[in-house]
């Protein structure tokens, strides 16, 4: 949410697991471990005052109200010192602070504190879900505000449901293998919708739909443009794609006996090998349909 970074190395937060048991509907008697700095503290912590307790209260002892430490070396608990009542806590009224109904504060009435607060993860991996996203996209979505960011300002609102799908996964494959700095991030932010609708309508590859970014990323520019640059708009002239697919089977005469013998991922090679021929510029459809028709199958 912003609120802070929350590093436990740095001792940004602290965790405090409050821990009892009990063999009946009752409370137990509360124990508090302290200062907790890590995730897999405050699980190894309460798994072993839970274990001690148990042991402890079916051996015949009393657990009693205290605060203990965690050892991360030995991964024990230890007394630190004991709380039995409120006043060891230092709770206790003064007399100079009246009290107060936080509520009754307009500024800090329910609603306006509901109304002011950022959307919540739990909502957001809600809506997510409902937009067809996994669950790794959501976390990574989540766990990356900078990423997050991209996403909400330009891909939630694209109303074309494919354009969405291939804008996140060249946000969270290509642009964010590349790990760019705030000003490549901006130039993403800008043209990753437009980049998505060029390949979802034939107009580039999703190979190609990639170098644009990247190129964009590293020397800004418009996605047709550098497209046109690099020479990457989608080459559909049959003509000219069945020179390469003549090559292509020329030169890879075993793949093409396989492919005949019915190993079905044998064209996927072979359509490979054309697009790299043709610098990803090749409609794979289209080179499918030729090898096909040129094969004889």
């Amino acid at each position: 949410l912003g609120v802070a970074d929350a590093n436990m190395e740095k001792g940004q937060m602290r965790v405090e697991a409050n821990i009892s048991v009990s063999a009946t509907d009752a409370f137990g008697t509360k124990v508090e471990v302290k200062n907790l700095n890590s995730f897999k503290s405050v699980e190894r912590s309460i798994e072993y005052e839970i274990k001690r307790q148990i042991e402890l209260l079916e051996g015949g002892g009393q657990v009693v109200q205290e605060t203990r430490g965690f050892d991360e070396d030995r991964g024990v608990t230890f007394s630190q010192r004991l709380k039995e009542s409120s006043h060891d806590y230092r709770y206790f009224p003064d007399p100079d602070i009246p009290k107060l109904n936080i509520s009754s504060i307009p500024e800090f009435g329910v609603e306006v504190l509901r109304a002011s607060m950022p959307e919540l993860p739990l909502a957001k991996r809600t809506r997510y879900q409902a937009d067809g996203l996994r669950s790794d996209e959501i976390e990574i979505l989540l766990n990356n505000p900078e990423y997050e960011a991209v996403h909400h300002a330009s891909i939630e609102s694209e109303s074309d449901a494919d354009v969405r799908a291939i804008s996140r996964n060249l946000l969270l494959g290509e642009v964010r293998s590349r790990q760019p700095d705030a000003e490549a991030l901006s130039q993403v932010k800008g043209v990753i919708v437009e980049v998505a609708r060029m390949q979802s309508g034939g107009i580039i590859s999703a190979t190609a739909a990639k170098a644009v970014l990247a190129a964009i990323m590293a020397d800004g520019g418009t996605p047709k443009e550098t497209a046109e640059r690099l020479g990457l708009f989608q080459v559909t002239d049959s003509a000219a794609l069945e020179k390469i697919v003549a090559d292509v089977l020329a030169e890879h005469k075993a793949v093409v006996d396989e492919l005949r013998a019915g190993k079905a991922a044998a064209i996927q090679f072979l359509i490979g090998q054309g697009m790299k021929k043709s610098k990803g510029a090749a409609s794979p459809e289209l080179l499918r349909d030729l090898i096909h028709k040129q094969v004889g199958i």
